[in-house]
């Protein structure tokens, strides 16, 4: 069994899948015409649509292309350019017959090189669709851009260095056969305070100046009610702002003032729902320069520790009250199905799998030899590993992408379900229509790509889920 063979043929298909589905996504927005319920829309949102498929044909071409560049790059630098880098990497640093510290120097060498060529070759493709292709959606000029590459080289070589010294020490000087257990463990209490600590517990205490008290009002009120409604136990009580003049200018408009506010006069503490506004949030539009990362999902969360209802600054400034509380049900329907607790199984399995795998390939010496490389380097077993296991990681995140998008589905029924059989699709409507009004993903395009359904995908979902339910 040649590894060299194994990596190329999974390689192979994994590049194949990415241009078959790139290539059904073309078609699709070749063959795409602006949705019936936009169709009687005012000639603004028409042409949009119109501009916005011309601009994504033009994009997915660009990115077919990018696609076979880069498969061939990658069996250049596999078939030569690793083995020959690697083995010129691991001559300069033997020197003094210390193997940890060779095997450091080398990776570093190694990855300096490899970083190098990487940029040199990717600056074709990024400077063209920066200022080619998305010229007219970003404001960065030739100077800024240059800064951000240099500044990205500085990072790693910052970040790189004494994170691979650490890495290589630590798990040479530990028992090797459970190392990957203790990744796996490192990994999953890391997505535990990114995805649920940190939104829970750090930046409601940390971060002052971006989560603020909601005033009292009719806002207030009728998110409060809607609490008590679907969580039976707890009484909402605070609802947090920024700058008090700055929220003042809009709080009345949407039912409350915060001159007659009583925010922290409530005397029950405990087991209490706190409702926070996210001020000043920069990023709500779509970006429609990387629509295989959308994630058009509304920017409002359940926390699952403390039971903060966090609601983005700008949906109160845009939407009506019945609107916002639409979204909130929303969130309450992903808290009620612990969609933030589940969403943690696929990856961390994927993770724990990876990591048993690639420890018994890097314990296989014929698997360097295989490769070409004339000493055994954790670094390189993890890189050639990544490319063994790319199929198996893809899979993976599909299916992770599957039951994000029925998460969003189960969420959206269970916000219709509470606010009413058009309330939430009439919303979902028109924030199509505001944000992006192009609904044009494959089906198998979107599976693999997008984790999170377009609103008017989400939209249509509950438009056939009531025609069945008739």
């Amino acid at each position: 069994m040649n590894w060299k063979y194994i990596c190329l043929f999974n390689i192979i298909i994994n590049y194949f899948l990415k241009l078959y589905l790139n290539f059904r996504q073309i078609k699709a927005i070749k063959n795409s015409e602006i949705p019936i319920e936009l169709k009687s829309s005012d000639s603004f949102i028409i042409e949009r649509f119109l501009n916005l498929k011309h601009f994504k044909y033009n994009l997915k071409i660009f990115k077919f292309i990018s696609i076979l560049y880069s498969f061939i790059c990658l069996l250049v630098f596999i078939l030569y350019l690793y083995p020959l880098l690697w083995n010129f990497s691991n001559n300069l640093s033997s020197i003094d017959n210390n193997p940890l510290k060779d095997e450091i120097v080398a990776t570093i060498v190694f990855f300096s090189i490899k970083s190098f060529l990487s940029l040199i070759l990717n600056f074709p493709i990024s400077y063209y669709q920066t200022f080619v292709l998305t010229d007219e959606f970003n404001s960065r000029n030739v100077k800024l851009f240059l800064q951000d590459k240099a500044l990205n080289v500085i990072f790693l070589v910052i970040v790189y260095i004494p994170l691979v010294t650490l890495s290589i020490t630590i798990i040479r000087t530990i028992d090797f056969r459970y190392c990957w257990v203790y990744c796996t463990i490192i990994y999953l209490l890391y997505e535990i305070f990114i995805n649920i600590l940190y939104p829970s517990l750090i930046k409601p205490n940390f971060l002052p100046n971006e989560l603020i008290p909601m005033p009292d009002g009719i806002l207030r009120k009728s998110i409060i009610e809607l609490c008590k409604n679907w969580y039976k136990k707890t009484t909402p009580s605070k609802i947090f702002s920024k700058n008090i003049s700055e929220s003042n200018s809009y709080g009345k408009d949407k039912g409350f003032d915060i001159n007659n506010s009583t925010i922290g006069n409530d005397k029950e503490e405990e087991n209490q729902i706190k409702i926070l506004i996210l001020m000043d949030y920069k990023n709500f539009e779509i970006n429609n320069n990387d629509d295989d990362n959308q994630q058009q999902h509304l920017n409002t969360y359940c926390s699952l520790l403390n039971k903060h209802i966090v609601i983005n600054e700008n949906l109160i400034k845009r939407y009506d009250k019945e609107e916002i509380l639409s979204m909130v049900a929303h969130e309450i329907g992903h808290y009620k199905q612990l969609d933030q607790l589940i969403n943690l199984v696929i990856p961390t399995f994927n993770t724990a799998l990876f990591l048993y795998l690639l420890n018994h390939f890097i314990q296989n010496d014929m698997a360097f030899v295989d490769f070409g490389l004339s000493t055994v380097s954790l670094y390189m077993g993890l890189l050639l590993f990544s490319f063994i296991y790319s199929p198996m990681d893809t899979l993976f995140k599909s299916l992770q992408n599957y039951f994000i998008r029925q998460q969003e589905y189960q969420a959206d029924l269970f916000s219709q379900n509470i606010m009413g059989c058009n309330q939430f699709a009439s919303l979902l409507k028109i924030m199509t229509k505001e944000n992006n009004p192009i609904s044009i993903d494959d089906y198998w395009y979107s599976l693999f790509f997008n984790p999170y359904p377009t609103f008017y995908q989400r939209f249509k979902f509950l438009e056939n889920n009531l025609k069945n339910k008739e």
